[in-house]
């Protein structure tokens, strides 16, 4: 219910959380959780962008992940590893 209400509410497809915070959250409330790349602090420090889902709608989640990182390009292949 701890995403539920809020999702079927706003009639939302996800709800978003930086940095992983809330997939523990999810996860205890069987809902999918994907995390993507969404950027670099100033120090260089990755940092990412949650979407949990409703439960058993993870292609949607896949989907919304992979249009984020198309619009976003935010994912940067470390210099040692080019």
């Amino acid at each position: 219910a701890y995403f539920d209400e809020p999702m079927n509410t706003h009639q939302l497809d996800a709800i978003l959380s930086i940095n992983n915070y809330h997939a523990g959250f999810a996860a205890v409330a069987k809902h999918p959780a994907l995390t993507v790349p969404m950027g670099y602090k100033t120090s260089g420090e990755p940092i990412s962008l949650t979407f949990i889902g409703k439960s058993f709608e993870e292609q949607k989640l896949l989907t919304l992940g992979l249009a984020f990182e198309k619009l976003t390009h935010a994912r940067i292949i470390p210099k040692f590893y080019q």
